[in-house]
């Protein structure tokens, strides 16, 4: 198969919640009350690509091999940071929250 063809049939679509999503659907849900929500700026791009590979390495493991994965994210953070360079960059974050089961 070629690399383009292989490239093609990964597709990994992120989508992140704001605050106020996730304390309406865990209020909406029910079974759970938020202890605790914070929010963490990511400012250093490169911590965040490494975070996204804790996050997706063994699906690009498993479909690429892991021959690929050093140079996969590290170029992942050189676009993070080029990105900032030319002010296309969001606001990256990351959230934490604490539940509680409700009895």
């Amino acid at each position: 198969m070629k690399r383009s063809s292989i490239c093609s049939t990964f597709l990994n679509s992120q989508y992140t919640a704001s605050p106020t999503e996730i304390m309406n659907l865990v209020k909406t849900e029910g079974s759970f009350t938020i202890d605790h929500l914070e929010i963490f700026d990511n400012r250093k791009k490169h911590g965040v690509a490494k975070a996204i590979r804790a996050g997706i390495e063994p699906l690009v493991a498993n479909h690429f091999g892991e021959a690929i994965l050093d140079d996969v994210f590290m170029r992942y953070g050189q676009i993070l940071t080029e990105r900032e360079s030319k002010k296309e960059n969001q606001a990256l974050v990351s959230i934490t929250v604490s539940l509680t089961r409700k009895m």
